[in-house]
């Protein structure tokens, strides 16, 4: 043709095209986005004119106008296959930055969408994996499973209209691996990521095998060797170059003690608490099982051993990624993230650094695990910061060093400088965004706390050799059976029982010995030994230590002139404060939801808040600790003057810290009860812990709705909790007729007050 639409020659087009396409190439958005727009003005006919203007938009992650882009598009192609293949994924992006704080799409648009491209294209595997990845961001995880199942049946079977190689087998195994995960099915979790590793062993895959296990398994030893077997496969796979490693072969750092004795170039370590270290904390009957039956959570660690604490000193070194790793000398400092799935994320800056900022200011690095997240700021991040600064105040000029150094903190977390200004912290802030920053920092200091023992225990529970890739924990046989996966064929009802139980059964002679291993440690004891009770948790590199939740605690209550002494009488509120007296605390998760699933969130709660009300009558508050919205100064108060706290588990607990000795916490567990992080917190804070195993929940899951009979034991517990404490209720109110009145009803009496609506933790979910 001579002229598109009347405007543009072939010749005109074509030109504009590359000129598109070559400023897209070199990074020139402007340009290339203002050839796309012309052709889609003066040519909307062609549909490339469309999609090439959403790819540029995607490249500089600027999704939502990916999405217009898009729809403009498909408004005159509606039908066009590639383009709503296109647009489904720019809908699964751009919500999956919303999970990061920017403005998503609606899952009415996205689902929307995505279904007018499976209307378009029903036989395109793809498309079903994109719509499996929506229904898993949506949580909506039987969904979920089902369209994965079916793109890779259609994908097996030949009977997509599509080419079988088009579709990713390996990363759909692993997304259907992680919705198993999600809904609970662990053992259908671990048998899907064993069909990922058919198609590739790379440190995606291995660390989501070692997440599942730690979530679906108590105390598994597999769970942490796999993820020290991703980070090998990391290192193996890392093409880096920095400043001062030059050949890109890395070594990954997981225990500073590596360092210890100048054997680290540019690093100096020193450990702190020689005298401390390795003091044990907990009692045997630390904490107290209420259950109607005879099953309780065990093992159960209840003692533990104090960590050896550290102070490092990094010198030229290079901080990159979302968590700001440390690196130099071709050794990559893992510190917090030690053997933990979440290490290949941390990597994610890209091969070549470029653009480096220099620092020359030094620093105090805060940046690790997911501060995004309440509880790894408050439990983590906070008391490395306390522990450095009382350690460097007790040095010679150590104040004036202290007062000096900048803190390199997460931007956009809200919670940070309240934090800060409470705890009298007025160093200077440099807020790190790994996803645009690139610094090279003359002098960084890190706090933390080593992992030595908890390593060697697990290579000899495991009896291997200390090397990281000794043990073959995966079987990755080409001709193995998959078809367990894909049951049923392709109709709609996709997963029936039968189909289950005929896939298990078949598949059952396949599993490798490793799967569910009797851990000889542990298997034949009732408890876990005190040496072995945090070697013997994978969850356990996410736990402080115990001086310094004591510090975290001591500077808390000092800045909210709460007294340090046991809770053993009614804490009365000062006329300035302007609140009641009140005794008891719930911790509600009400506020986690997503759509119409909430994680860890439980139903009924507000009966249980309303039978505690009866119990205490206007002699004791119940305070009702929930949602996003209030000062992190107000939730460390509300905790600070609680007698008794119960809830279920979730970060708003990192509030605990907050808490005098003595005060009663009473735990709705997990089950299996993979993470103890408050028990923990409990034994090394002196909590009077008590925990309901009646009521639990799986860990990405639901809690078992309350019922009658689990509100009463948790009213008792309380009530009995008040007796000893020497702490008024209303002991004339006969609870059992209460709590039984209560659910006849059905509904909760009296409203909520200002001061019982209190936040949570100002929390981002995980994962």
């Amino acid at each position: 043709c001579q002229q598109a639409n009347g405007q543009l020659s072939a010749q005109q087009l074509a030109t504009t095209f590359e000129r598109g396409t070559a400023a897209a190439s070199r990074g020139d958005f402007a340009t290339a986005i203002a050839a796309f727009q012309e052709i889609t003005r003066l040519v909307p006919e062609l549909p490339e004119g469309f999609s090439n203007l959403a790819v540029v938009y995607e490249s500089k992650r600027d999704f939502r106008s990916a999405f217009e882009a898009y729809q403009q598009g498909l408004r005159h192609h509606p039908k066009h296959v590639p383009m709503l293949r296109s647009a489904c994924t720019t809908v699964l992006r751009l919500n999956q930055e919303a999970a990061l704080g920017s403005a998503g799409l609606s899952s009415e648009e996205g689902r929307a969408l995505c279904l007018r491209a499976k209307e378009a294209a029903p036989k395109d595997p793809r498309i079903l994996a994109m719509l499996g990845d929506m229904h898993t961001l949506w949580t909506e995880w039987d969904d979920g499973i089902s369209c994965y199942k079916r793109a890779l049946a259609l994908a097996r079977t030949g009977s997509s209209t599509h080419r079988s190689e088009d579709l990713d087998r390996g990363q759909v195994y692993s997304n259907l691996a992680n919705c198993y995960s999600r809904a609970g099915q662990v053992r259908n979790a671990v048998d899907a990521v064993q069909q990922s590793l058919r198609y590739k062993v790379d440190h995606h895959t291995l660390g989501l095998l070692g997440t599942i296990r730690s979530t679906g398994t108590k105390f598994d030893f597999v769970a942490r060797l796999v993820q020290m077997q991703a980070a090998e496969k990391l290192r193996q796979s890392l093409t880096l170059r920095d400043g001062s490693c030059k050949t890109g072969k890395w070594d990954i750092v997981m225990d500073w003690s590596a360092c210890l004795n100048s054997s680290c170039k540019d690093v100096e370590v020193e450990v702190i608490n020689p005298s401390t270290r390795r003091t044990p904390y907990g009692a045997p009957n630390n904490v107290r099982f209420v259950s109607s039956s005879d099953t309780v959570l065990t093992p159960y660690p209840t003692e533990y051993l104090e960590r050896t604490l550290l102070v490092m000193q990094l010198h030229n070194v290079y901080i990159g990624g979302p968590s700001g790793l440390l690196h130099h000398h071709c050794k990559i400092y893992a510190g917090g993230h030690r053997e933990a799935n979440r290490l290949h994320e941390a990597l994610q800056f890209g091969n070549v650094l470029d653009k480096v900022e220099h620092v020359s200011a030094p620093l105090v690095s805060l940046i690790s695990q997911n501060l995004r997240n309440y509880y790894h700021f408050m439990i983590e991040a906070v008391p490395r910061l306390l522990l450095l600064r009382q350690h460097m105040e007790q040095q010679p000029g150590g104040k004036k060093l202290f007062a000096s150094l900048e803190l390199l903190l997460p931007s956009g977390v809200g919670y940070v400088a309240p934090t800060l200004q409470l705890l009298g912290l007025k160093n200077k802030v440099r807020l790190y965004d790994g996803t645009v920053h690139r610094l090279v920092a003359d002098l960084v200091y890190f706090l933390d706390w080593e992992t030595d023992e908890v390593r060697e225990a697990v290579d000899s529970a495991l009896r291997v050799s200390p090397g990281w890739a000794t043990l073959e924990v995966y079987d990755a046989d080409a001709d193995a059976d998959e078809s367990w996966a894909e049951e049923a064929g392709d109709d709609d009802d996709f997963e029936t029982d039968a189909a289950v139980e005929r896939a298990r059964a078949r598949h059952e002679e396949d599993h490798q010995p490793w799967l569910w291993p009797r851990i000889a440690a542990y298997a034949d004891e009732p408890s876990l030994p005190l040496e072995r009770s945090l070697a013997y948790d994978p969850w356990s590199q996410y736990y402080s230590s115990k001086a310094g939740l004591e510090l975290l605690r001591r500077s808390v209550r000092t800045a909210l002139k709460l007294p340090l002494t046991p809770a053993a009488v009614p804490a009365s509120a000062s006329a300035a404060d302007g609140a009641a007296q009140w005794h008891v605390l719930y911790a509600s998760r009400d506020d986690a939801r997503s759509g119409a699933f909430g994680v860890r969130i439980i139903r009924n709660e507000e009966l249980l808040i309303q039978a505690l009300r009866a119990l205490l009558g206007a002699r004791a508050r119940v305070h009702v600790h929930r949602g996003k919205g209030r000062p992190v100064t107000e939730q460390l108060r509300a905790f600070g003057r609680a007698a008794v706290v119960l809830g279920p588990h979730g970060a708003g607990l990192a509030n605990l810290a907050a808490c005098a000795p003595n005060t009663t916490f009473i735990l709705f567990p997990m089950e299996p009860h993979v993470d103890n992080t408050f028990g923990h917190m409990g034994a090394a804070l002196g909590l009077d812990c008590w925990v309901l195993p009646d009521v639990h929940s799986y860990y990405y899951g639901r809690y078992n709705d309350l019922t009658a009979s689990t509100v009463l034991q948790a009213v008792q517990v309380v009530r009995d909790a008040l007796v000893r404490k020497g702490l008024p209720f209303d002991a004339t109110v006969d609870i059992e007729d209460v709590v039984t009145k209560l659910f006849q009803s059905g509904t909760a009496t009296g409203p909520r007050t200002a001061f019982e609506d209190v936040l949570g933790a100002e929390e981002e979910e995980e994962e």
